[in-house]
Parts: structure tokens; sequence; C-alpha cells
């Protein structure tokens, strides 16, 4: 199994013409390019676009400068993205430093808490401890509430 069509007759090669003096001159040759490395570099870099032109007095759309406003168009477009990336910013801050706000006032209230159950648990030590000189004075020794206070 071969590749492409079947051969069935032998190939022709056309012969070339005779290098003779009857031969007709040949066309004149094209100017070549310059094709160094700095004009190679340089192609994509020169303006093909027309210039403007110039505006009438009504400032007609047929006649302004695409160019312009399509980078006024996308200058507003990246203000107002920036804008919105802006609030987005300052909502997310505005979040956290109310987070950490609270955070903090659980840490001082719970603080305070401690502090004050720390006083109440310390008055009720006190106040079972005087009870129960009281109960043995008045139970165990016999001294009436009268003498004791």
């Amino acid at each position: 199994m071969g590749y492409g069509a079947p051969v069935t007759a032998p190939m022709w090669v056309e012969p070339e013409p005779d290098s003779g003096r009857f031969r007709p001159p040949l066309a004149e040759m094209p100017e070549l390019e310059d094709v160094a490395v700095d004009t190679l570099r340089r192609k994509g870099t020169l303006s093909k676009s027309l210039p403007p032109m110039p505006g009438s007095a009504l400032q007609d759309l047929y006649f302004t400068n695409t160019k312009q406003i399509e980078a006024q168009q996308y200058t507003n477009a990246v203000r107002n993205a920036f804008n919105i990336s802006r609030q987005y910013k300052k909502r997310s801050e505005a979040i956290a430093k109310a987070r950490n706000y609270q955070a903090q006032k659980t840490v001082e209230r719970g603080d305070r808490q401690a502090y004050q159950t720390r006083r109440k648990r310390q008055t009720q030590a006190n106040q079972m401890k005087k009870r129960y000189i009281r109960y043995f004075a008045r139970e165990k020794l016999g001294v009436g509430p009268d003498l004791y206070k």
C-alpha cells in the first residue's frame, strides 16, 4: 500500500528551454526591501492611521476623533472600576474595624465580669466565714448574738 495516486505511466519532466541568443530579455527585477533587524523592528511602530478630519462648528459626529473618544471612554471605565473597588475596600475596612471593636469589647466585658464574679465570690466567702464564726460561738461556745457582732 503506497501513498498518493497509483502510478501507471512513466513520469514526464518538461525539458528546460534553451538559453540561447534568441531568448527574450528578462523583465526588470523589483527593488528589494531592506530586511535589516532595525528595519523589521520599526516596521510595526509607524502610525498607520490617517490624520483626524477637522470638526465643523456643529461638531458633527462624522468628523470626530474616534481614538480620543475611545480613550476617554476607557479612562472613564477605569475610573469607575477603581471607584467601585475603593468603595468595596472602604466597606471591608469598616466591617473589620467593627469586628475588632466588638472583639475588644467582649474581652473587656469578660474581664469586668470576671472581676465582678471574683469580688462576689470573695464577699460570699467572707459572709460564710462570719456565719460559721457566729454559728460556732452560738452553738459550741454558748455565746449569744448580743455579745458577738
